[in-house]
């Protein structure tokens, strides 16, 4: 996307649970080669609670999303990870209510 009041690319942050489907892997590709959009950050989410699969997620994805960032020799680009939980989760199921903090939500702040 072009901002055409400034004629400079969009920034944007890329947030995905890239460990979770294909899907998302071409799309950060497309997004960091496309040469339309500045990409600030590529963040993790986490897919799947914690207490249901037993393992967690969103470091899955921020180690994909470190591999494609290498592979494309974009390593300048932040990595960072996302919360451990969603929102309302915690440790153990229901524990904890509203915004838990992670690397992504302090550089977004």
């Amino acid at each position: 996307m072009i901002n055409s009041l400034q004629g400079q690319n969009t920034k944007v942050i890329i947030d995905a649970d890239t460990g979770n489907e294909i899907d998302d892997m071409p799309a950060i590709v497309l997004a960091l080669k496309s040469g339309k959009v500045d990409v600030l950050s590529v963040t993790a989410a986490q897919w799947n609670r914690v207490e249901v699969c037993g393992r967690q997620t969103m470091d899955e994805s921020w180690v994909l999303n470190n591999r494609i960032l290498q592979l494309l020799e974009m390593k300048h680009i932040p990595s960072l990870k996302g919360s451990e939980y969603a929102v309302g989760q915690g440790q153990h199921w229901g524990t904890k209510t509203g915004t838990l903090a992670s690397e992504v939500s302090d550089f977004i702040i």
